[in-house]
């Protein structure tokens, strides 16, 4: 099991949070839609596990955004499929999307962006108890964020391979 962990960006001028989740079609060689299923329920429960760390904390919720889930799993195909390392390589690029999705009037704006990674055979509960003993990503789910998704793909070996990122909305 690996984790790497990214700091929280600077203020970035952002836009709407209620964009639709990409969808890919299907190959021969893809994941079927039972599977597919699968990791939906596995991003859901990574998402609440978070949520649930976050209120025995004190913390407000996140709420989930499809602007930020788009990147989430793009990430975590392009690492599964090897056309990007795992690694935080990118993750400009990604807020960028982000902040490019979102449609908030003025004077809002995206103030802050983190990002956790894990690859692995791993459950739910198992990628958010690894991020919570990893200094870094405890420090990312335990942050001042409002908005947050996770994106999970499997590889061709059937290893998940997670993102999750956080923003603040101010």
């Amino acid at each position: 099991m690996a984790f790497v962990w990214c700091m929280p960006t600077s203020a970035q001028t952002a836009s709407s949070l209620n964009q639709v989740p990409a969808t890919s079609n299907l190959a021969a060689t893809d994941k079927l839609p039972n599977e597919e299923d699968a990791l939906l329920q596995i991003e859901k429960q990574v998402f609440d596990l978070i949520n649930l760390y976050r209120t025995k904390k004190g913390l407000a919720i996140l709420q989930w955004s499809d602007a930020v889930y788009d990147p989430c799993l793009q990430l975590s195909t392009e690492m599964a499929q090897k056309t990007a390392p795992f690694s935080h390589e990118g993750f400009e690029k990604r807020i960028a999307q982000v902040t490019a999705a979102l449609e908030l009037a003025k004077p809002r704006y995206l103030a802050a962006s983190a990002e956790n990674i894990a690859y692995g055979d791993l459950t739910a509960e198992k990628v958010v108890a690894g991020w919570i003993k990893s200094k870094g990503h405890k420090k990312n789910i335990e942050g001042d964020y409002t908005h947050s998704a996770v994106g999970i793909e499997k590889d061709a070996n059937g290893i998940l391979f997670f993102t999750q990122i956080f923003i603040k909305i101010k």
